[in-house]
Protein backbone atom coordinates (compact mmCIF):
# COMPACT_ATOMS: atom_id res chain seq x y z
CA UNK A 1 0.00 0.00 0.00
CA UNK A 2 1.05 3.19 -0.93
CA UNK A 3 -0.03 6.23 0.89
CA UNK A 4 0.23 9.53 0.74
CA UNK A 5 1.85 12.30 3.14
CA UNK A 6 -1.20 13.54 3.75
CA UNK A 7 -2.37 10.47 4.72
CA UNK A 8 0.52 10.03 7.03
CA UNK A 9 0.17 13.10 8.86
CA UNK A 10 -3.32 12.37 9.44
CA UNK A 11 -2.50 9.12 10.72
CA UNK A 12 0.13 10.52 13.02
CA UNK A 13 -3.23 12.62 14.20
CA UNK A 14 -4.86 10.22 15.36
CA UNK A 15 -3.01 8.25 17.42
CA UNK A 16 -0.32 10.96 18.52
CA UNK A 17 -2.30 14.07 19.11
CA UNK A 18 -1.20 17.74 17.88
CA UNK A 19 1.47 19.31 19.79
CA UNK A 20 0.20 22.05 21.60
CA UNK A 21 3.67 24.02 22.59
CA UNK A 22 6.83 24.20 20.77
CA UNK A 23 9.99 21.41 21.90
CA UNK A 24 11.70 22.71 24.99
CA UNK A 25 14.93 21.18 24.57
CA UNK A 26 17.81 22.04 22.12
CA UNK A 27 21.19 20.65 21.52
CA UNK A 28 24.25 23.52 20.68
CA UNK A 29 28.17 23.11 20.67
CA UNK A 30 29.15 23.85 23.92
CA UNK A 31 32.87 26.12 23.40
CA UNK A 32 35.93 24.73 24.98
CA UNK A 33 37.39 27.26 28.17
CA UNK A 34 39.06 30.08 27.32
CA UNK A 35 40.43 33.33 29.12
CA UNK A 36 41.93 36.74 27.76
CA UNK A 37 45.09 37.85 29.19
CA UNK A 38 45.74 41.47 29.24
CA UNK A 39 49.11 43.98 30.79
CA UNK A 40 50.42 47.25 31.09
CA UNK A 41 53.82 45.30 30.05
CA UNK A 42 54.62 44.64 25.98
CA UNK A 43 52.04 41.64 25.77
CA UNK A 44 50.95 39.61 22.73
CA UNK A 45 48.30 37.71 23.34
CA UNK A 46 46.16 35.28 21.40
CA UNK A 47 43.65 32.30 22.09
CA UNK A 48 46.13 29.25 23.21
CA UNK A 49 49.67 31.43 23.46
CA UNK A 50 50.82 34.62 24.55
CA UNK A 51 54.15 35.99 25.03
CA UNK A 52 55.32 38.74 27.29
CA UNK A 53 58.89 40.28 25.54
CA UNK A 54 60.75 43.04 27.99
CA UNK A 55 63.40 43.29 25.36
CA UNK A 56 66.86 44.70 26.31
CA UNK A 57 67.39 45.19 30.21
CA UNK A 58 70.24 46.22 32.34
CA UNK A 59 71.76 43.25 34.35
CA UNK A 60 71.74 43.37 37.83
CA UNK A 61 68.21 43.58 38.20
CA UNK A 62 64.43 42.26 38.44
CA UNK A 63 61.90 42.30 36.02
CA UNK A 64 58.28 42.64 36.88
CA UNK A 65 55.27 41.92 35.57
CA UNK A 66 51.32 42.15 36.43
CA UNK A 67 48.96 40.34 33.86
CA UNK A 68 45.80 40.20 34.15
CA UNK A 69 43.43 36.81 33.72
CA UNK A 70 40.19 37.22 32.78
CA UNK A 71 37.27 34.72 32.55
CA UNK A 72 35.02 36.11 29.16
CA UNK A 73 32.87 32.65 29.25
CA UNK A 74 29.29 32.52 31.43
CA UNK A 75 30.56 30.13 33.65
CA UNK A 76 32.99 29.47 36.27
CA UNK A 77 36.16 28.34 35.71
CA UNK A 78 39.64 27.27 37.56
CA UNK A 79 42.82 28.51 35.90
CA UNK A 80 45.98 26.47 37.26
CA UNK A 81 50.04 27.45 36.91
CA UNK A 82 52.48 24.58 35.41
CA UNK A 83 55.95 24.03 34.10
CA UNK A 84 56.95 27.81 35.08
CA UNK A 85 61.07 27.86 34.16
CA UNK A 86 63.41 28.16 37.52
CA UNK A 87 64.10 31.36 36.94
CA UNK A 88 60.90 32.92 37.06
CA UNK A 89 58.37 33.33 39.77
CA UNK A 90 54.63 33.20 39.06
CA UNK A 91 51.37 33.43 41.66
CA UNK A 92 48.15 35.03 41.86
CA UNK A 93 48.00 37.95 43.64
CA UNK A 94 46.32 37.35 47.12
CA UNK A 95 45.84 34.04 46.51
CA UNK A 96 47.67 31.14 47.88
CA UNK A 97 48.10 28.08 46.27
CA UNK A 98 48.89 27.65 42.41
CA UNK A 99 45.08 27.24 41.02
CA UNK A 100 42.30 30.38 41.12
CA UNK A 101 38.53 30.12 40.76
CA UNK A 102 37.32 32.55 38.34
CA UNK A 103 33.86 33.35 38.14
CA UNK A 104 31.78 33.85 34.94
CA UNK A 105 33.22 37.15 33.89
CA UNK A 106 35.66 37.34 36.94
CA UNK A 107 39.24 37.91 36.80
CA UNK A 108 42.58 37.58 38.59
CA UNK A 109 45.95 39.25 38.90
CA UNK A 110 48.97 37.29 37.94
CA UNK A 111 52.29 38.58 39.07
CA UNK A 112 55.54 37.05 37.48
CA UNK A 113 59.46 38.00 39.29
CA UNK A 114 62.55 37.09 37.27
CA UNK A 115 66.08 38.07 39.10
CA UNK A 116 69.36 38.13 37.05
CA UNK A 117 72.54 38.93 37.87
CA UNK A 118 74.75 37.87 34.76
CA UNK A 119 77.89 39.01 33.35
CA UNK A 120 77.49 38.08 30.11
CA UNK A 121 74.68 38.84 27.61
CA UNK A 122 72.07 36.43 28.13
CA UNK A 123 68.38 35.83 26.65
CA UNK A 124 66.18 34.54 29.25
CA UNK A 125 63.52 32.80 27.49
CA UNK A 126 60.92 30.27 29.11
CA UNK A 127 56.98 29.13 28.87
CA UNK A 128 54.31 29.30 31.84
CA UNK A 129 51.69 27.14 30.97
CA UNK A 130 47.90 27.95 31.95
CA UNK A 131 45.31 24.75 32.57
CA UNK A 132 42.02 25.91 31.99
CA UNK A 133 39.35 23.63 33.63
CA UNK A 134 35.25 24.18 33.57
CA UNK A 135 32.57 23.04 35.27
CA UNK A 136 31.74 20.09 33.05
CA UNK A 137 35.57 18.89 33.45
CA UNK A 138 36.53 20.28 30.20
CA UNK A 139 40.47 21.25 30.58
CA UNK A 140 42.34 23.04 28.20
CA UNK A 141 46.20 24.58 28.09
CA UNK A 142 47.02 28.02 26.94
CA UNK A 143 50.63 29.09 27.08
CA UNK A 144 52.70 32.45 28.14
CA UNK A 145 55.50 32.56 27.11
CA UNK A 146 58.04 35.14 28.63
CA UNK A 147 61.28 36.53 27.22
CA UNK A 148 64.17 39.00 27.77
CA UNK A 149 67.83 40.04 27.14
CA UNK A 150 70.30 40.72 30.12
CA UNK A 151 73.13 42.51 29.62
CA UNK A 152 75.59 44.63 31.39
CA UNK A 153 75.47 48.17 30.74
CA UNK A 154 78.80 49.05 32.46
CA UNK A 155 82.37 47.85 32.51
CA UNK A 156 82.84 45.51 35.14
CA UNK A 157 86.36 43.20 36.26
CA UNK A 158 87.67 39.94 37.34
CA UNK A 159 90.34 41.26 39.83
CA UNK A 160 92.91 38.98 41.74
CA UNK A 161 95.16 41.05 43.68
CA UNK A 162 98.40 38.88 43.98
CA UNK A 163 95.88 36.00 45.10
CA UNK A 164 93.12 37.78 46.98
CA UNK A 165 89.87 39.31 45.49
CA UNK A 166 90.76 43.02 47.01
CA UNK A 167 93.86 44.94 48.03
CA UNK A 168 95.42 43.64 50.89
CA UNK A 169 98.79 45.73 52.66
CA UNK A 170 102.08 43.69 50.95
CA UNK A 171 105.70 42.76 52.25
CA UNK A 172 108.13 41.90 49.84
CA UNK A 173 110.16 41.23 53.08
CA UNK A 174 114.02 41.27 52.82
CA UNK A 175 115.26 42.07 49.91
CA UNK A 176 119.59 42.15 49.07
CA UNK A 177 120.50 44.56 46.85
CA UNK A 178 123.87 42.82 46.86
CA UNK A 179 122.82 39.49 45.78
CA UNK A 180 123.11 38.05 41.89
CA UNK A 181 121.20 40.58 39.29
CA UNK A 182 120.09 36.90 37.83
CA UNK A 183 117.65 36.04 40.90
CA UNK A 184 114.17 37.69 40.63
CA UNK A 185 113.46 39.63 43.52
CA UNK A 186 110.25 39.31 44.98
CA UNK A 187 107.38 39.97 42.95
CA UNK A 188 103.43 41.41 43.34
CA UNK A 189 100.83 40.30 40.49
CA UNK A 190 97.49 42.30 39.52
CA UNK A 191 95.64 40.08 37.51
CA UNK A 192 92.73 41.73 35.48
CA UNK A 193 89.47 40.47 33.15
CA UNK A 194 86.96 41.94 31.65
CA UNK A 195 83.24 40.58 32.78
CA UNK A 196 81.08 42.28 29.69
CA UNK A 197 81.52 43.63 26.53
CA UNK A 198 81.98 47.07 27.61
CA UNK A 199 85.83 47.66 27.65
CA UNK A 200 87.66 47.41 31.20
CA UNK A 201 90.42 50.47 31.73
CA UNK A 202 92.60 50.74 34.54
CA UNK A 203 95.57 53.20 35.19
CA UNK A 204 98.32 53.94 38.23
CA UNK A 205 99.77 56.62 39.59
CA UNK A 206 101.85 57.60 42.22
CA UNK A 207 104.41 55.48 41.73
CA UNK A 208 107.47 55.32 44.85
CA UNK A 209 110.78 55.93 43.58
CA UNK A 210 112.06 52.22 44.95
CA UNK A 211 109.34 50.30 43.03
CA UNK A 212 109.08 49.09 39.40
CA UNK A 213 105.73 47.93 37.48
CA UNK A 214 105.95 45.98 35.15
CA UNK A 215 102.87 45.52 32.30
CA UNK A 216 102.96 44.01 28.69
CA UNK A 217 107.17 43.91 28.36
CA UNK A 218 107.21 47.58 29.50
CA UNK A 219 108.71 48.71 32.70
CA UNK A 220 108.17 51.91 34.26
CA UNK A 221 110.25 52.85 37.70
CA UNK A 222 109.75 55.51 40.37
CA UNK A 223 109.41 57.92 41.25
CA UNK A 224 106.36 58.84 38.75
CA UNK A 225 103.37 60.97 40.17
CA UNK A 226 101.06 61.52 37.34
CA UNK A 227 98.90 58.69 35.73
CA UNK A 228 100.58 55.97 34.09
CA UNK A 229 99.97 52.53 32.21
CA UNK A 230 96.58 52.85 31.38
CA UNK A 231 95.21 49.65 29.42
CA UNK A 232 92.57 47.77 28.97
CA UNK A 233 91.62 44.54 30.51
CA UNK A 234 92.85 41.73 29.82
CA UNK A 235 96.55 42.36 31.63
CA UNK A 236 98.61 41.79 34.32
CA UNK A 237 100.77 43.91 36.19
CA UNK A 238 103.54 42.86 37.83
CA UNK A 239 105.36 44.91 40.95
CA UNK A 240 108.73 44.98 42.25
CA UNK A 241 111.48 46.45 44.76
CA UNK A 242 114.27 48.15 43.29
CA UNK A 243 117.09 46.27 44.70
CA UNK A 244 119.70 49.04 45.05
CA UNK A 245 121.85 49.92 47.69
CA UNK A 246 120.28 53.74 46.93
CA UNK A 247 116.87 52.19 48.99
CA UNK A 248 118.35 50.67 51.91
CA UNK A 249 116.68 50.16 54.73
CA UNK A 250 113.10 50.20 55.65
CA UNK A 251 110.98 51.02 52.77
CA UNK A 252 107.09 52.16 52.55
CA UNK A 253 105.02 53.17 49.99
CA UNK A 254 101.46 53.25 48.41
CA UNK A 255 100.72 52.78 43.98
CA UNK A 256 97.21 53.96 43.48
CA UNK A 257 94.69 52.43 41.10
CA UNK A 258 92.16 54.08 38.56
CA UNK A 259 89.98 52.28 36.86
CA UNK A 260 85.82 52.46 35.46
CA UNK A 261 84.42 49.70 37.44
CA UNK A 262 81.07 51.10 38.83
CA UNK A 263 82.00 49.40 42.26
CA UNK A 264 83.61 51.76 44.80
CA UNK A 265 85.86 49.38 45.78
CA UNK A 266 87.30 49.11 42.50
CA UNK A 267 86.37 52.47 41.14
CA UNK A 268 89.96 53.73 43.29
CA UNK A 269 91.99 51.95 45.13
CA UNK A 270 95.52 52.00 47.05
CA UNK A 271 98.24 49.16 46.77
CA UNK A 272 100.46 49.35 50.26
CA UNK A 273 104.03 48.25 50.34
CA UNK A 274 107.11 47.65 52.09
CA UNK A 275 110.53 46.39 52.32
CA UNK A 276 113.33 45.57 53.71
CA UNK A 277 116.52 46.46 51.59
CA UNK A 278 118.91 45.09 53.73
CA UNK A 279 122.35 43.13 52.25
CA UNK A 280 122.74 39.46 53.73
CA UNK A 281 126.55 40.45 54.25
CA UNK A 282 128.51 43.16 55.83
CA UNK A 283 127.77 46.10 53.80
CA UNK A 284 129.77 49.18 54.81
CA UNK A 285 129.53 52.88 53.78
CA UNK A 286 131.41 56.02 55.11
CA UNK A 287 130.58 59.51 55.77
CA UNK A 288 132.88 62.06 54.61
CA UNK A 289 135.70 62.98 57.01
CA UNK A 290 135.91 66.92 58.17
CA UNK A 291 139.25 68.56 57.65
CA UNK A 292 141.56 67.85 60.52
CA UNK A 293 143.89 71.10 61.13
CA UNK A 294 147.35 70.30 63.51
CA UNK A 295 150.19 72.14 64.38
CA UNK A 296 153.16 70.90 62.53
CA UNK A 297 155.67 68.22 64.29
CA UNK A 298 152.38 67.49 66.23
CA UNK A 299 150.65 64.56 66.46
CA UNK A 300 147.00 64.54 65.83
CA UNK A 301 143.94 61.61 66.37
CA UNK A 302 141.09 61.68 64.85
CA UNK A 303 137.90 59.69 63.55
CA UNK A 304 136.25 58.44 60.69
CA UNK A 305 132.15 57.31 61.28
CA UNK A 306 131.34 53.99 59.61
CA UNK A 307 128.42 52.61 59.28
CA UNK A 308 126.78 48.75 58.41
CA UNK A 309 123.46 48.28 56.21
CA UNK A 310 124.12 44.33 56.26
CA UNK A 311 122.46 42.40 58.27
CA UNK A 312 125.88 40.51 59.78
CA UNK A 313 128.64 42.56 61.79
CA UNK A 314 130.96 44.27 59.88
CA UNK A 315 135.00 43.24 60.85
CA UNK A 316 136.95 45.92 58.83
CA UNK A 317 140.78 46.10 58.34
CA UNK A 318 142.69 49.73 57.34
CA UNK A 319 145.21 50.91 55.09
CA UNK A 320 146.62 54.35 54.22
CA UNK A 321 148.54 55.59 51.32
CA UNK A 322 150.73 57.60 53.32
CA UNK A 323 152.97 56.92 56.52
CA UNK A 324 151.65 59.89 58.26
CA UNK A 325 148.57 57.85 58.71
CA UNK A 326 147.61 55.61 61.47
CA UNK A 327 145.12 53.58 63.14
CA UNK A 328 144.97 52.64 66.78
CA UNK A 329 142.56 49.90 66.79
CA UNK A 330 140.04 48.36 64.13
CA UNK A 331 136.50 48.28 65.77
CA UNK A 332 133.16 45.38 64.49
CA UNK A 333 130.30 47.43 62.99
CA UNK A 334 126.90 46.09 64.25
CA UNK A 335 124.56 44.95 61.69
CA UNK A 336 121.30 46.57 60.75
CA UNK A 337 118.51 46.65 63.58
CA UNK A 338 114.81 47.86 64.06
CA UNK A 339 115.24 50.67 60.89
CA UNK A 340 119.06 52.24 61.52
CA UNK A 341 122.18 51.30 60.33
CA UNK A 342 124.55 49.90 62.65
CA UNK A 343 127.53 52.40 63.63
CA UNK A 344 131.39 52.54 64.86
CA UNK A 345 134.43 54.96 64.25
CA UNK A 346 137.96 54.15 63.14
CA UNK A 347 140.44 55.84 65.25
CA UNK A 348 142.98 57.20 63.23
CA UNK A 349 146.52 58.74 64.10
CA UNK A 350 148.15 61.66 62.04
CA UNK A 351 152.28 62.17 62.68
CA UNK A 352 152.43 65.51 61.19
CA UNK A 353 156.39 64.95 61.64
CA UNK A 354 156.10 63.37 57.94
CA UNK A 355 153.92 65.98 56.42
CA UNK A 356 155.44 69.15 54.87
CA UNK A 357 153.55 72.36 56.39
CA UNK A 358 150.31 72.79 53.80
CA UNK A 359 146.87 70.68 52.93
CA UNK A 360 147.38 67.09 52.33
CA UNK A 361 144.39 64.51 51.05
CA UNK A 362 145.52 61.01 52.82
CA UNK A 363 143.88 58.22 51.40
CA UNK A 364 142.46 55.44 53.42
CA UNK A 365 141.40 51.80 52.63
CA UNK A 366 139.01 50.32 54.31
CA UNK A 367 138.46 46.75 53.71
CA UNK A 368 135.36 44.42 54.69
CA UNK A 369 135.67 41.10 55.59
CA UNK A 370 133.08 38.75 53.39
CA UNK A 371 131.23 42.34 52.47
CA UNK A 372 129.73 44.04 49.78
CA UNK A 373 131.49 46.18 48.91
CA UNK A 374 134.69 44.21 49.16
CA UNK A 375 136.54 47.72 50.25
CA UNK A 376 135.53 50.77 50.63
CA UNK A 377 137.98 54.23 49.96
CA UNK A 378 138.01 57.94 51.23
CA UNK A 379 140.05 60.89 51.77
CA UNK A 380 141.39 62.44 55.04
CA UNK A 381 141.70 66.46 54.49
CA UNK A 382 144.97 67.07 56.96
CA UNK A 383 145.93 70.80 57.20
CA UNK A 384 149.26 70.88 58.58
CA UNK A 385 150.00 74.37 60.11
CA UNK A 386 153.33 76.42 61.49
CA UNK A 387 153.32 77.42 64.97
CA UNK A 388 152.89 81.78 65.56
CA UNK A 389 156.63 81.74 67.16
CA UNK A 390 158.08 79.19 64.40
CA UNK A 391 156.50 82.22 61.55
CA UNK A 392 158.09 84.93 63.27
CA UNK A 393 161.56 83.15 63.40
CA UNK A 394 161.44 82.76 59.92
CA UNK A 395 161.32 86.54 59.33
CA UNK A 396 164.46 88.46 58.57
CA UNK A 397 166.28 89.70 61.25
CA UNK A 398 168.50 93.19 61.24
CA UNK A 399 171.42 92.78 63.57
CA UNK A 400 173.10 95.68 65.51
CA UNK A 401 176.34 94.89 64.21
CA UNK A 402 175.44 95.11 60.61
CA UNK A 403 173.94 98.59 61.35
CA UNK A 404 176.64 100.26 63.04
CA UNK A 405 178.61 98.69 59.84
CA UNK A 406 176.48 100.47 57.72
CA UNK A 407 176.50 103.83 59.59
CA UNK A 408 180.39 103.78 59.83
CA UNK A 409 180.59 102.97 55.76
CA UNK A 410 177.84 106.06 55.45
CA UNK A 411 180.18 108.89 57.40
CA UNK A 412 183.30 107.33 55.44
CA UNK A 413 181.67 108.13 52.14
CA UNK A 414 180.31 111.03 53.52
CA UNK A 415 183.60 112.29 54.57
CA UNK A 416 185.44 111.86 51.33
CA UNK A 417 182.72 113.47 49.17
CA UNK A 418 183.86 116.70 51.87
CA UNK A 419 187.18 116.45 51.15
CA UNK A 420 186.96 116.20 47.85
CA UNK A 421 184.82 119.14 47.22
CA UNK A 422 187.42 121.56 49.47
CA UNK A 423 189.65 120.67 47.05
CA UNK A 424 188.22 121.49 43.74
CA UNK A 425 187.11 124.81 45.47
CA UNK A 426 190.92 125.68 46.42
Amino acid sequence: MKLSRESIVALERHFVGTLSAPPQVWIETTPSPRIALASASPLRAGIDFSALDSGMVETPGEERHAVRVSNPASAPLTVTLRGAPSWLTARWRDKRGKSVELAAGGSAWLDLSAKHDVFETTTFEGRLHLELKDVTGVERMTVLEVRFVARRMHPLGLFDFHGSPVPAPFDFGFVDPTANRTEMSPAYQIRVNHLTSIPLLISFSGLPPWLTVHVDGRERRGPAEGRFFEREAPFVATIRPIASPRFLGRQIGVVYGQTNDPRPQFRSFELHFAASIEPARPFVRVAAPGSIAVRAGRIASGAIALENCGRQPARVSARAADHALEFPSLPVIPPYAEGHAGTATLPIRIDTSRLLPGRHHLGVTIAVDDGEPAEVKTIVPVDVELAAEETAEEKPRVRPELVAALLSFLLLVLSIIVSVGGVFRG
